[in-house]
């Protein structure tokens, strides 16, 4: 095992989190002791991952870019994944991070050396299979909290000879020409693959588990005057930004289970029942239209989708496939669908089941989290017995109301603000204490057990237990007091 020179600090993961952390170390520290690991072949995480075709973000452009460096020339309201990914590439190239990022290296542990309170990393190196170690004082992890794909549970996927795809790790795309092509799942990214490739099979079957919600969404151009006034009129960008963020944070309503956030539910089903009955075949309108809480699982954006379903090639089928064969797959009720090519858009799982990481006393995380009852996170980003490791985007720090660069952009301040002392070196480290951490996990898990409809069905939010370990049940503007003026005795430096 090569060991490396050793640096102030390690950040996992070269996609938004760990471009916008690095960037901020940079700017509002003066500080470059770092170095960035990253498993791909290239930087942008989801955003070089997800490249299927119509892959784009269903957040407005004004709310999805950082805010220090703000972005008003996107081609589409509800920017591409060409777009994103260049956009990142701009900002590492402007705050100087390429050279701190390491490409096709994967983190494998970490383990807390108690008496040179530092953190002992083991790499691979994945084109050679090279291990390394490097010793770090900061360990952030930037891997977000999906990022590792799912196969959908299909047996004998191995012994299909055809060829699989999957929309989260599009990698080597197939000419679909003329091809029989089952989609397994209707979550995002299969709603916004199929119309984009619709045109091209000779047949696509959608297979689904069970009926999502849609919202009707169109995905304009922005004027060039609109790019203008952006770049030429101060602040109009930053106001907009606001504005738009604003209407996102009144929404959170509608996930609370008060009588006006039924009220607020109710008016939204009705108009998704009026866009599903307008723009949907009706052959499918009952696979279109859930039983389950509006909110309860992920709101699907239709820029198109139901259009592709009146495609004499296209087929929308709830009898999910359990299996594979060679010259095909097998659905649930028995039957055969020859096909040429598997897409697997099934989603995919969080990093935080598979963390190998030891703090003290030998603790590792995953029993840390046995111990408090599920996967969690002081403020989303910390556990206590585990100096100075930090998690951007970590456990319950989704906003399914609005931008999830707010929930990044604010815990990487709270990191800047409590890690500081340790990052210039006058601490030797800093943890959370494990009663605040304790606290912030029951008062989270009772509001998003009895006050918000996340967990009124089965979604990916939860896990094997019930818990929901994604979604962040508050607003953000508690989230940004809570990480732009921390209580700081909840945090013991020593």
């Amino acid at each position: 095992m090569e060991t490396l020179d050793p640096v102030a600090c390690i950040i996992i993961g070269a996609g938004f989190s760990g471009i916008a952390m690095a960037a901020q170390l940079k700017r509002k520290l003066n500080f470059s002791n770092f170095s960035i690991y990253e498993r791909s072949s290239s930087l942008g995480g989801t955003w070089f991952w997800n490249s299927y075709p119509g892959s784009a973000v269903d957040t407005p452009f004004l709310c999805y870019s950082l805010s220090f460096g703000p972005k008003a020339d996107f081609a589409t309201y509800y920017p591409t994944q060409p777009e994103l990914l260049n956009y990142l590439k701009e900002i590492a190239f402007m705050y100087g991070l390429n050279h701190h990022i390491k490409l096709r290296t994967s983190f494998e542990s970490a383990s807390w050396d108690e008496g040179s309170m530092t953190w002992n990393v083991r790499l691979r190196e994945l084109d050679s299979g090279r291990p390394l170690l490097q010793n770090c004082k900061l360990l952030i992890s930037a891997m977000g909290n999906l990022a590792d794909p799912k196969t959908g549970g299909l047996e004998n996927l191995s012994k299909f000879q055809g060829d699989v795809l999957q929309t989260a790790r599009w990698e080597s795309p197939v000419d679909l020409t003329n091809k029989k092509v089952a989609v397994i799942g209707n979550g995002s990214s299969a709603c916004q693959l199929i119309p984009a490739i619709a045109s091209l099979p000779r047949c696509v079957y959608q297979f689904i588990n069970s009926p999502r919600s849609f919202f009707p969404r169109s995905n304009p151009k922005i004027p060039v005057t609109w790019k203008w006034y952006f770049a030429h009129i101060p602040f109009l960008l930053m106001i907009c930004r606001f504005l738009i963020l604003c209407l996102g944070e009144n929404t959170l309503i509608q996930y609370t289970t008060t009588p006006r956030g039924a009220r607020s539910r109710e008016q939204v089903r009705a108009r998704m029942l009026l866009h599903v009955k307008k723009n949907a075949p009706m052959e499918y309108w009952k696979l279109l239209l859930p039983e389950h809480e509006v909110g309860c699982k992920r709101v699907i954006q239709d820029k198109g989708y139901f259009a592709s379903l009146y495609r004499d090639n296209v087929h929308l089928i709830e009898d999910p496939v359990i299996k594979c064969d060679g010259e095909g797959v097998i659905s649930r009720s028995g039957k055969h669908f020859p096909v040429d090519v598997i897409i697997l858009a099934t989603g995919l799982d969080p990093p935080w089941y598979n963390f190998n990481i030891v703090g003290l006393d030998g603790r590792t995380l995953r029993g840390h989290w046995n111990a408090i009852g599920s996967i969690s996170a002081y403020l989303t980003t910390s556990c206590s017995g585990f100096p100075n490791f930090f998690m951007i985007y970590g456990p319950n720090s989704a906003p399914a109301h609005n931008s999830s660069l707010l929930s990044i952009e604010n815990v990487i301040n709270l990191i800047l603000r409590v890690a500081k002392p340790v990052i210039l070196g006058n601490k030797s480290s800093v943890a959370v204490k494990y009663s605040y951490e304790l606290q912030h996990y029951k008062e989270m898990q009772a509001v998003l057990r009895h006050g918000r409809v996340w967990n009124s069905c089965d979604s990916y939010y939860l896990d094997k237990d019930g818990h929901n370990i994604y979604v962040y049940p508050w607003s953000n503007i508690r989230m940004f007091i809570n990480t732009h003026f921390p209580d700081m005795s909840a945090w013991k430096y020593s």
